[in-house]
């Protein structure tokens, strides 16, 4: 069903693989390089990363360069404005197309999760900055009821709903993670009194 139904070209074998480790049963986290460039080239993550990217060089031309300014606090997320902006502004990728349900996109992926993004590599000479945002995009590949309900029709979802859930299984057939890490450059300069 994924591959005849689900995935094409480079994908069908990106598919086969995250079913071998859904197999495997040891639900480690899983990457691939295939996958994570489609994910990095799709519009949403390029519209999502490009929200941040801006972002981040704004604080930072706005707090003197600064990295200090990004530092986020899980427990002060909600006065943290780099989070807010994000949180209010920003759409976390999706891969739900048609092109993503026909092309792999959706069956290895869909919806993510959340992110990570750190600062590395990080320059500042007094007067322009630079560095790399490091993206972590994280799913997981597993089905949930709403999953299941909406392609109820098909004998494969149903089997690996019932893998995933099933208690005498023991949770063999674990989700998994599904890591998706890519860096961007950025570069900036500060904010000074002379550019008015």
């Amino acid at each position: 069903m994924s591959t005849s139904l689900f995935a094409t070209g480079e994908m069908e074998k990106v598919v086969l693989a995250m079913i071998n480790h859904t197999k495997d049963g040891t639900g480690a986290d899983y990457s691939n390089q295939t996958l994570t460039q489609k994910a990095k080239d799709h519009d949403t993550t390029k519209k999502y990363v490009d929200l941040v990217k801006d972002r981040v060089i704004e604080e930072l031309a706005n707090n003197s360069g600064n990295l200090k300014a990004l530092k986020f606090d899980q427990s002060k997320r909600a006065d943290n404005p780099l989070y807010r902006y994000i949180q209010k502004k920003g759409t976390y990728p999706k891969f739900n197309t048609w092109s993503d349900s026909v092309g792999g996109l959706r069956i290895c992926v869909n919806d993510t999760w959340g992110n990570n993004v750190k600062v590395t590599d990080y320059q500042f000479d007094g007067k322009y900055f630079n560095g790399n945002l490091h993206f972590c995009i994280y799913d997981h590949f597993g089905l949930d009821k709403p999953d299941v309900e909406k392609f109820a029709t098909l004998g494969g979802f149903r089997a690996w709903f019932v893998l995933q859930h099933y208690i005498q299984l023991k949770g063999v057939y674990t989700p998994f993670p599904t890591l998706m890490e890519f860096d961007i450059p950025f570069s900036g300069r500060v904010y000074t009194w002379e550019q008015g």
